[in-house]
């Protein structure tokens, strides 16, 4: 059966969960509740045990924390959904991203936004943002997502929230999400964790 939240407790991976590659090396590490994204590479990991997401309408709620926030502000990692398949995710590599969806960049500098990447595209195309205040190293903060037929918007949630980034785009409505670390080196990892499909 479909979940509705992530078992990253349980230490292990669950049935349908994969990363970008399969070689032992990229696979995830688990820590406190939290799975972490810490291999050398750009890193994505499929949420296959929440999916296929077929509501209508629906949300996302996730934590999220640097271990350490990058100096560079454009820096970011960040959640995607609306594709519509398992097929890997990976930021910027257009022969890789053969299905569309939606990329929810959260940057360094603390802006939230709404991104749209078609198939084969590298360059993604930003929809909305909003600024809100920056991350802090070891921080976590908690976003929620909410998808339905007419728009699709973004907010952080935990203390005082974050204005909203809200987009009308329609083009994508597909049931599978990714969580990704968008940058190479040793810029640090990223956690995150709770994330929960609500209907």
């Amino acid at each position: 059966p479909v979940l509705s939240r992530d078992t990253f407790a349980s230490g292990t991976r669950a049935p349908g969960d994969t990363p970008r590659t399969m070689a032992p090396s990229y696979q995830p590490s688990w820590d406190d509740g939290a799975i972490v994204l810490d291999h050398p590479d750009q890193q994505s990991y499929m949420l296959g045990s929440l999916c296929p997401v077929e509501a209508d309408e629906y949300k996302i709620r996730f934590d999220l924390a640097y271990d350490s926030v990058p100096a560079d502000g454009n820096r970011h990692s960040g959640l995607v959904f609306g594709r519509e398949n398992d097929t890997p995710y990976e930021f910027g590599n257009g022969s890789i991203n053969v299905v569309g969806g939606y990329h929810l960049v959260l940057r360094a500098d603390g802006r939230l936004q709404i991104y749209r990447h078609d198939p084969g595209v590298s360059a993604g195309v930003n929809l909305a943002s909003v600024n809100d205040t920056a991350p802090i190293s070891g921080e976590w903060r908690t976003f929620e997502v909410v998808v339905t037929p007419e728009y699709i918007s973004l907010q952080r949630v935990n203390g005082t929230p974050s204005d909203i980034a809200v987009t009308n785009d329609t083009t994508y409505r597909g049931g599978y999400i990714h969580v990704a670390r968008n940058w190479e080196g040793t810029l640090g990892p990223v956690r995150y964790r709770n994330i929960e499909v609500i209907y």
